[in-house]
């Protein structure tokens, strides 16, 4: 047997397991190896694209393992869970919904369901935002760790000038998605273009932070909003994910 491909898997199958970043003394601990053995395995799997180093020098899992993992369940029918859901969205709010996940600070769209509507947000599949200006950004966001969101803080900008980017305002942001269940976003990306975005979640399951779905509406009418919002406090308990909103 390969000791050093062991070795390797062993440390990839210790990132899948931990809800946070490794530094090097910790994964040396845990998996009984010297410093110097870790090192040379974090540069490897870093220089292949399985990890990324973090600010604070930690390790983190990149998506590559969730790429390879979409090959083969690509001859699964995936599409039976997130779609259903998702086509209920549309058919109460009249809006696209997208589905997201978490990337560093980024979210990525990985499935999109359209609205009949005459004039609509373009987003594609694959897309890659900044998570702090969408609503499906911000809904991941309220669930993560301070320390992740104190990383984020010095990365604030402006895109529009809705863009909420000064470091208090923000954090008030969060708290107020947390206690919604869901976050908000009118044209803090793009002018015009407004969504919603609730991290999945079941019945006996808190907010996954890495999964949100989200509707997004171009030219924004207040009172259409405020009638998803009112939709969204009364949750239909039964669906394994969360009724998302639209602008």
């Amino acid at each position: 047997m390969d000791k050093t491909a062991q070795k390797a898997l062993r440390m990839i199958e210790l990132f899948c397991a931990s809800p946070t970043p490794r530094g090097i003394s910790e994964l040396a601990r845990e998996l009984s190896l010297p410093k110097s053995n870790v090192h040379r395995l974090l540069t490897t799997l870093e220089a292949e694209g399985y990890l990324r180093r973090t600010a604070d020098k930690t390790y983190a899992l990149t998506f590559k393992l969730w790429s390879l993992g979409t090959m083969m369940m690509s001859r699964i029918d995936v599409k039976t869970v997130a779609p259903v859901h998702m086509q209920r969205l549309v058919k109460a709010t009249g809006e696209s919904s997208l589905l997201a996940v978490l990337d560093g600070y980024d979210v990525v769209y990985i499935d999109k369901i359209e609205s009949e509507q005459a004039i609509q947000a373009t987003t594609k599949i694959g897309s890659r935002i900044p998570a702090y200006c969408v609503g499906t950004g911000k809904a991941l966001l309220a669930w993560q760790s301070s320390d992740f969101i104190a990383g984020l803080l010095p990365k604030l900008k402006a895109y529009t000038s809705a863009t909420i980017h000064k470091p208090r305002a923000f954090a008030d942001q969060l708290d107020l998605a947390r206690k919604r269940g869901y976050a908000v976003n009118r044209g803090e990306f793009r002018l015009g273009v407004a969504g919603g975005g609730a991290p999945r979640r079941g019945p006996d399951r808190p907010a996954d932070p890495q999964v949100t779905s989200t509707l997004l509406k171009a030219k924004t009418k207040k009172t259409r909003l405020r009638t998803h919002e009112r939709a969204r406090s009364r949750p239909d308990r039964r669906q394994n994910r969360s009724a998302g909103l639209r602008h």
